[in-house]
């Protein structure tokens, strides 16, 4: 069955199945490219994984190839939610991007940390799975 673009756009909410497919790839000299999910940021995704934390910038569904942020509040619908539950989250994938750390010619002090690129669901609905 063939669907053309118009009729793909209407489709109200991306099922990732393919969990390999997520996270960043990163490309040889250690440049982290985002790959696949890239053309899903913006869109409704449903993902299920790995509930993580305390994470960098947050608490995670870890899927094969990364952690997705999960910021704002969680609603979990009044169900427990720990560490190491196998999660469906619901929500609008983002994509947040750092610029380049650039200091001036004349700067003589340690160069500062650039934030690391990465992926989030912005309160993103959750359910335990079995």
């Amino acid at each position: 069955m063939r669907l053309d673009r118009a009729a793909a756009r209407c489709i109200p909410v991306i099922f990732v199945s393919m969990l390999g497919v997520l996270g960043c790839h990163h490309s040889e000299g250690g440049t982290r490219s985002p790959m696949p999910l890239q053309s899903l940021v913006g869109r409704h995704v449903h993902l299920e994984g790995q509930f993580g934390g305390p994470g960098k910038i947050a608490d995670f569904i870890l899927v094969p190839g990364g952690e997705i942020y999960l910021m704002g509040s969680l609603d979990a619908g009044g169900q427990p939610l720990r560490y190491g539950n196998r999660i469906a989250v619901d929500g609008v994938l983002g994509y947040q991007v750092y610029p380049p750390t650039t200091l001036p010619e004349d700067s003589h002090g340690p160069t500062p940390q650039r934030p690391f690129d990465h992926y989030y669901i912005r309160d993103a609905k959750v359910h335990v799975l079995p």
